[in-house]
């Protein structure tokens, strides 16, 4: 850093993301809002800054370097610094003395860009400097992040973790006002005009995202205050991610087949984490202890919270842990992405599928109809005129044929096998109606000569 107009003693600093962000809380508390380039912008900026300084001095980016960083071009790049020189910051300070006082002023001073050396100078502005630089000698409260911390996210859900992240000591911030929520976060009262819009599209998607965040170390939720019928304020809460996820590693067996962690949790611990996805008390209230510490399993898992809670209302709870039962069983044959089978479980209710087959196979049973594969084998000799000539693999439509051969083949043999589950085969079957027989016939003289049926010999 220089405090000169000589570019020749330029000191071009490196961008890097794990460097520290220090902000007295008075700053966190203004009224602001930016672009997500230009909060990038400016968290690589304040990162830059010498906290043992008292006044603010030149910071020097290589222009390439920090397009990079921020993602845009150069000519976005000079605009979004053009619009940091003139967006207003206000926020409320006070003086040595103590005195209150309202500051209103910008983020940047100035931005200089030298073409020919690719450097851009910028300067944040003077206002702020007591509010960033040696916090610790005037004894202002403040908050420390990582850069990467704030940039890896929205700018909505980095100013909600930032107004919450003030507290993170006692974990409660105390109630502000729904219209001071908008106002800290730069939401002017004609967009998402109905709270429900705010919640759904701001507060809800933060929340998940900070969850969801490796680079974040704190859990953040809330809790909403009502006046009458209408949401008057809001409270935020924080608690440090290790104290629930220490012992849950993303790769480990564990977190796909038990649940140790969360069992052992006091409950009311379960009902915050579950707080922070969305999950309010009156949503919480329609389940039993059980049930919630089986939802919260769930999220831990990176279950999506949107998703999951789609089908607990419109499906309900049974319907959720059924085929739950069913993406675990296919995680124990070899599956790989535990997420994605559950979700295609719940989409297509395998649970149900499998319940249809397991009655299905019931009646064939009392009946008398299961088969041995010498009696298949014969079945399908004898109605071998069921192939047209002219189609070697057009199939029989007799219903019996049909069921006994999925019955028989696809559900007990293929699935036995491991190469896809029983409603996975009567789906194959609906699917291939016209080329199942002769792959059946196929397995048949492999199974007969004491051979494996390929993976994906079916699908």
């Amino acid at each position: 850093m220089v405090d000169n107009n000589d570019i020749s003693l330029m000191n071009v600093h490196p961008l890097n993301p794990t460097n520290q962000v220090t902000k007295a809380n008075y700053l966190i508390e203004g009224n602001y809002n930016m672009s997500l380039p230009e909060s990038k912008i400016m968290e690589a900026v304040l990162s830059m800054l010498d906290e043992n300084e008292e006044k603010m001095n030149y910071i020097e980016i290589d222009t390439k370097e920090l397009c990079n960083f921020v993602k845009v071009n150069l000519r976005e790049l000079k605009e979004f610094t053009l619009d940091m020189v003139k967006k207003a910051v206000v926020f409320t300070g006070r003086d040595e003395d103590g005195t209150e006082k309202l500051i209103q002023t910008t983020w940047l001073d100035s931005a200089v860009y030298y073409p020919a050396k690719g450097i851009v100078r910028l300067r944040v502005s003077e206002e702020l400097a007591p509010y960033l630089l040696g916090l610790r000698h005037r004894k202002l409260p403040y908050t420390r992040f990582a850069v990467d911390e704030l940039i890896s996210v929205t700018y909505y859900t980095k100013r909600i973790y930032e107004l919450a992240m003030q507290y993170k000591k006692i974990g409660k911030r105390p109630e502000m006002t729904i219209q001071e929520f908008r106002q800290k976060l730069g939401i002017d009262d004609n967009k998402y005009a109905l709270f429900a819009h705010l919640k759904s599209r701001v507060i809800d998607p933060s929340i998940k995202s900070i969850a969801g965040n490796e680079k974040m170390p704190y859990l953040v939720s809330y809790e909403l205050i009502r006046s009458g019928r209408a949401y008057k304020s809001i409270i935020f809460y924080t608690k440090k991610k290790t104290v629930y996820m220490d012992s849950l590693s993303d790769n480990s067996t564990e977190t796909i087949t038990t649940a140790k962690d969360i069992q052992k949790m006091e409950i009311e611990k379960v009902r915050e984490y579950l707080r922070g996805f969305g999950f309010d008390e009156a949503v919480q209230n329609g389940y039993d202890e059980g049930q919630l510490r089986f939802i919260a399993d769930l999220l831990y898992k990176k279950i999506n919270a949107s998703v999951l809670k789609k089908f607990l209302s419109e499906k309900g709870f049974d319907y959720v842990k059924k085929n739950n039962d069913i993406a675990l069983q296919r995680m124990a044959n070899g599956g790989k992405s535990y997420g994605a089978i559950l979700f295609s479980a719940l989409k297509g209710d395998y649970a149900g599928e499998a319940e249809e087959q397991r009655k299905r196979q019931a009646q064939m049973q009392s009946n008398g109809k299961t088969k041995t594969a010498e009696e298949i084998k014969e079945l399908i000799k004898r109605n071998e005129e069921a192939y047209a000539q002219q189609d070697k693999e057009k199939f029989s439509d007799e219903v019996t044929i049909i069921n006994d051969i999925e019955i028989t083949f696809l559900n007990r043999s293929i699935a036995r096998k491991g190469d896809c589950s029983e409603p996975a085969a009567h789906r194959i079957y609906l699917k291939h109606k016209k080329s199942t027989v002769p792959k059946i016939r196929e397995a048949i003289k492999l199974l007969e000569a004491g051979k494996e049926i390929p993976v994906n010999f079916f699908k």
